[in-house]
């Protein structure tokens, strides 16, 4: 590998380095997904002491046993504890020198970041430098490095112009330029730039890759299934004309007692979800008259049936008057009068579904309520703000979820499997594509060996077509081309190039002396 293919693979390493790190370090503040915490207390010990860094990246999901950061809006200020149990979508933290838990619970969008790099000590010293001293200390320390290399390079840069304009060059020769052909110096500069672009892109693949097969491709992160119970109560009778607008009651009206002794009472369920699979379930209905002193009677209304899917009903005969008449008869057991009693409608739902191969348990069980006395029933409404013929419950429950995992940039996210890909992609072609060059131009160097002198040393090398010599110039015959060029460097001059017949001449002229490199020149094939 050249000179320049060094450099160019070189430079390209520094540069993805430094953007990696660019990456991976730009804090948030500025769209990275680090912060820089440093510790202000003792709750952490021995763990972590006041005064350390600790660096933490945010993350898709986080598990309990985890170090992490998040934002106290209790104490208005972040806060450093380490993960030890799951509520719902929220976390339980204790700092690991604490006996007691925080009383502020963090979803996972409140986390900042997870614990990465723990760095002892040098919080103190960033405080220190954040101090207004500190930071007119490190200016200091900035300026005087820039003068110094300001000051360096304009020392080389006069040195050097010494060098090339001092003194006299007695071996005069002259030379006859030749136009219209490609400049090799262009071409030499045009390969450089293409083996960087390949360099960059093979290191930055390299680097990505390392990130994304040293992640798992998926987290196991909670994810709140909600899911609605809707239930529907209705009613409706007969009874004798003229006491209804219609030939009996209908749900919503009351019952008269004297009239109508029996009504159909119907209950409709329907859940209400999108993830839920494979639902099925039971559902029965009872009533149950309350008393204020706490006594219950219970009156079976209809057995448990099951279902399957998200929708089922049951519908049975209620008779108000013979659940009063059993009421009447406890009375005389008793010797309690009761002029009203509450008789409350009680369906219950059970249920067991699937979320994503997880199972689901759930019970819905609503309540009507009706107002019962010797002449009528009538429904109550407990809830002004609710309709008590239509109620229904939302359910929330987490559920882990095989989630991808993401790789964090500023600004923007990728899963880990794209990462994976792409980084193999960018292995491949750039491995691909520059051997592909690389041999190339070794197969064309080998052809012909002044092409590999012309890339290499195209910078220093100048192409004529005649050359004359002052005849009391020596000239000596050296045997490497690195030689030559140390002729040159040493003289501050450029490299001469004529091609012979049968010959590729090197010239470098020097205080009366011309030197001279040969080299065969090789037929096409």
């Amino acid at each position: 590998m050249s000179r320049f293919q060094y450099s160019s693979f070189f430079s390209a390493l520094i540069l993805a380095a430094a953007l990696t790190a660019w990456v991976i370090f730009l804090p948030i503040q500025f769209g990275g997904v680090t912060a820089y915490v440093i510790v202000d207390g003792i709750s952490m010990e021995p763990t972590y002491y006041r005064g350390d860094l600790v660096l933490t990246r945010r993350q898709a999901a986080y598990q309990e046993g985890e170090i992490v950061t998040y934002f106290n809006r209790d104490v208005q200020k972040p806060v450093i504890h380490r993960i030890i149990a799951r509520k719902g979508g929220n976390f339980l933290l204790q700092g690991d020198n604490n006996s007691w838990v925080d009383n502020y619970e963090p979803s996972t969008e409140e986390i900042i970041g997870a614990a990465w790099i723990h760095l002892p000590g040098l919080g103190t010293w960033l405080g220190y430098i954040q101090s207004p001293l500190g930071i007119a200390a490190l200016s200091g320390i900035v300026i005087f490095i820039l003068l110094g290399m300001y000051a360096l390079n304009s020392s080389r840069y006069r040195v050097r112009r010494r060098k090339v304009f001092a003194g006299e060059r007695s071996a005069e020769i002259l030379v006859e330029y030749e136009e219209g052909s490609a400049s090799m110096n262009s071409i030499g500069k045009q390969l450089e730039a293409l083996v960087y672009t390949f360099a960059l892109i093979f290191a930055l693949s390299l680097i990505l890759a390392g990130v994304a097969f040293s992640r798992p491709e998926s987290l196991n992160a909670p994810v709140n299934t909600e899911y609605v119970h809707v239930g529907v109560f209705s009613y409706f009778g007969s009874s004798q004309p003229g006491i209804y607008d219609g030939s009996g009651p209908q749900t919503g009206d009351p019952i008269f007692l004297k009239n109508e002794c029996e009504v159909t009472l119907r209950f409709d369920y329907f859940l209400a979800t999108e993830r839920l699979t494979d639902i099925q379930g039971n559902i029965a209905l009872k009533a149950e008259s309350h008393d204020t002193n706490g006594w219950v009677r219970t009156f079976p209304l209809a057995e448990s049936a099951s279902f399957n899917g998200k929708d089922a009903e049951v519908q049975v005969t209620l008779n108000p008057c013979q659940i009063l008449a059993t009421l009447r008869r406890a009375e005389q057991e008793t010797g309690i009068r009761r002029e009203i009693y509450t008789l409350v409608i009680l369906p219950q739902v059970n249920i067991t579904a699937v979320d994503n191969l997880l199972p689901v348990q759930s019970t819905f069980a609503p309540r009507l309520l009706f107002y019962l006395d010797e002449y009528q029933m009538f429904v109550l409404n407990e809830d002004a703000a609710a309709d008590p013929l239509a109620p229904f419950k939302t359910e929330t429950q987490p559920v882990i979820y095989d989630t991808p995992n993401q790789i964090q940039f500023p600004g923007f996210g990728m899963t880990v499997r794209v990462a994976r890909v792409l980084s193999l992609l960018g292995l491949f072609a750039s491995l691909g594509l520059g051997g592909f060059v690389g041999w190339s131009v070794y197969a064309e160097t080998k052809r012909d060996p002044s092409l590999a002198i012309l890339l290499r040393y195209g910078g220093l090398i100048v192409k004529v077509t005649q050359a004359s010599f002052d005849l009391r110039a020596k000239e000596i015959l050296l045997d490497s081309m690195e030689d030559l060029i140390k002729m040159a460097e040493r003289n501050a001059t450029a490299v001469l190039h004529m091609e012979r017949e049968g010959w590729h001449d090197f010239l470098v002229e020097g205080n009366q002396v011309v030197y001279r490199y040969r080299l065969p020149r090789r037929s096409a094939p």
